[in-house]
């Protein structure tokens, strides 16, 4: 708790170069507490806010996988496809396209889960990852 606070103590500078970073932070510290809902939407309202920034593929994911770790698959897949779709270019596309896996196999839509798994081998292949 004291750390969040002195994190968001940090956005009373919103132009700041650091901001975006110690809003992961923050969202981070609250995954790591159990607190999912409120990490998942502070790593949106960063993808958001900083859609421009490097930052912002990796907090999208983030929110991503956050929504999935707390069972809400179709916030996780509404988010894993706005990775695919705004940063398909990024390092996050491929572990995108992986959750959007898991979402379908979670759901039990096997048939689907396996195309994105399937999908997911093609990027990262082509990322030259794996």
């Amino acid at each position: 708790p004291e750390a969040i606070a002195a994190l968001e103590r940090s956005s009373q500078w919103p132009e700041h170069a650091e901001v975006p970073r110690a809003r992961l932070l923050i969202g981070e510290a609250y995954r790591r507490s159990g607190k999912l809902n409120e990490a998942a939407i502070t790593f949106r309202e960063v993808a958001n806010q900083y859609w421009r920034l490097p930052v912002a593929p990796q907090a999208a994911l983030s929110a991503a996988e956050t929504f999935l770790e707390a069972g809400k698959l179709p916030e996780a897949e509404a988010e894993f496809r706005h990775v695919l779709r705004d940063y398909l270019e990024s390092p996050a596309a491929p572990r995108a396209q992986l959750g959007l896996g898991r979402v379908a196999f979670v759901a039990g839509k096997y048939a689907a889960a396996r195309s994105a798994y399937q999908a997911a081998a093609v990027l990262f292949a082509s990322a030259g990852i794996g």
